[in-house]
């Protein structure tokens, strides 16, 4: 009985489940950092990797509700997160009407865009936590808000720590 057929499925077998293990473990690296929000109950993060040859896509997701306020919680690296932040977001736009608000703005040493639509009482924060070096790089931390007033919408996602995100990041 020739054995080189059995050992190359096995050998090949082995490459695959480590592939596997080593890039499930991207985005778990991530979920610990969705925390808990006070006052909310959320559903365990989930996570997701589609990194292939030299496209990385790894995003990390949680949400969050209380009553009819729901929130959304993001850590999005690589291809989809050029896909969330538009290069061309600079510092001091701001556009607000009596409908809603747009605006780039920079807390903590980051930059964020922020909308936030007032008859809907609905709004969305992308953090821009490591700019895009090329195309289909970077990471952004989105944060979306349906059913509260945009302060509490903005407090809170700060309560997410932006800079343990950026740390975290860079490693994958």
């Amino acid at each position: 009985m020739n054995k080189k057929p059995v050992v190359f499925t096995l050998v090949v077998f082995a490459a695959f489940a480590a592939a596997t293990l080593l890039s499930a473990q991207s985005y778990e690296k991530l979920k610990d950092l969705l925390i808990d929000v006070p006052g909310y109950s959320g559903n365990a993060p989930e996570g997701m990797d589609m990194t292939y040859e030299d496209m990385k896509a790894i995003t990390a997701t949680r949400e969050y509700e209380k009553g009819d306020s729901k929130l959304h919680a993001a850590i999005i690296v690589g291809q989809q997160a050029s896909g969330v932040w538009n290069p061309s977001y600079q510092k001091g736009f701001k556009m607000e009407t009596s409908d809603g608000l747009m605006e780039v703005t920079e807390k903590k040493g980051f930059l964020l865009f922020h909308s936030y639509a007032k008859d809907k009482r609905e709004g969305m924060i992308a953090v821009l936590i490591e700019p895009a070096k090329e195309a289909g790089s970077g990471s952004v931390f989105v944060f979306s808000y349906r059913g509260i007033e945009d302060k509490e919408g903005l407090s809170l996602a700060e309560k997410f720590d932006w800079k343990k995100i950026q740390s975290r990041v860079k490693g994958l």
